[in-house]
């Protein structure tokens, strides 16, 4: 099938338990009293809103139309709303700033299930996630 494009976004709600540990204080030609940081723990969240949208050829049961199709990411042939993973992270504390680098790694299958639109969704879908963080303590 050609020409197919698709987009999409969503949001959740996510708590995350880490538990982290300065290591060592780095050494001082680098900078004053900064503090190497490594984090790791579990995250779960919970999916509460979003659309996606397809333009292409679409399966309907066993008609193909192109057309454009656009839902809600957690409709009942959407997403899974709940899921839940691991992450780590490394920074460098600065006493009132933190910079930091992390990865979260989502361990559940939250493709659809069900009667869904082919090419629509894949097989399987797990979150991956790289975030830079800027971080000031009050």
């Amino acid at each position: 099938m050609a020409g197919l494009s698709g987009t999409g976004s969503y949001f959740e709600k996510q708590p995350a338990v880490c538990a982290g540990t300065r290591l060592c204080r780095l050494p001082d030609r680098c900078t004053t009293g900064a503090k190497l940081l490594l984090t790791a723990g579990p995250y779960f969240a919970y999916g509460i809103g979003g659309k996606s949208q397809l333009t292409g050829d679409i399966l309907y049961g066993d008609m193909i139309e192109y057309s454009t199709l656009e839902e809600k990411t957690f409709a009942n042939r959407g997403l899974e709303r709940f899921d839940v993973g691991i992450g780590t992270g490394i920074g460098v504390d600065f006493g009132k700033a933190i910079v930091g680098l992390s990865y979260e790694l989502g361990l559940r299958d939250i493709g659809p299930s069900g009667n869904v639109y082919w090419p629509f969704y894949s097989t399987s879908y797990k979150n991956r996630n790289v975030a830079l963080s800027l971080e000031y303590k009050f």
